[in-house]
């Protein structure tokens, strides 16, 4: 489990700059340097989001929490939290990427996929 919670830490960090997104392509640059597209910079994280959701997916999928050496209702419990996960990695992730991509830079969209790795990183841990 520590090892997901490491894959996921490159994750919400580059999640957490999708706040920066918003600039209008009218407004100055930012002082100290030329800004980036903010296109590539979106690109980049969500290439990403799709590693780090696909790679710990399949770290779920590999784990064998029936033969781990604890009780039946710890282990029922954290086999419906992995299902739990997995599921959202599957099913809501997926849609929330696609709705950053199509937002152009909605801060909305990019913090309803942020809450939402969030919430994964916290189960995890």
């Amino acid at each position: 489990m520590k090892t997901l919670a490491v894959k996921l830490i490159p994750f919400a960090l580059a999640l957490s700059s999708l706040t920066g997104w918003a600039q209008s392509p009218g407004s100055p640059p930012q002082p100290g340097g030329q800004p980036q597209p903010v296109q590539a910079n979106l690109n980049l994280i969500i290439a990403q989001v799709q590693k780090a959701a696909l790679a710990t997916n399949g770290d779920l999928g590999k784990l064998r929490i029936e033969k781990w050496k604890t009780d039946s209702d710890q282990k029922d419990q954290l086999q419906k939290m992995s299902d739990s996960i997995q599921r959202n990695l599957t099913n809501a992730v997926p849609g929330l990427i696609s709705d950053v991509q199509n937002s152009r830079g909605n801060v909305s969209a990019a913090f309803k996929l942020y809450h939402n790795i969030t919430i994964v990183y916290e189960y995890l841990t």
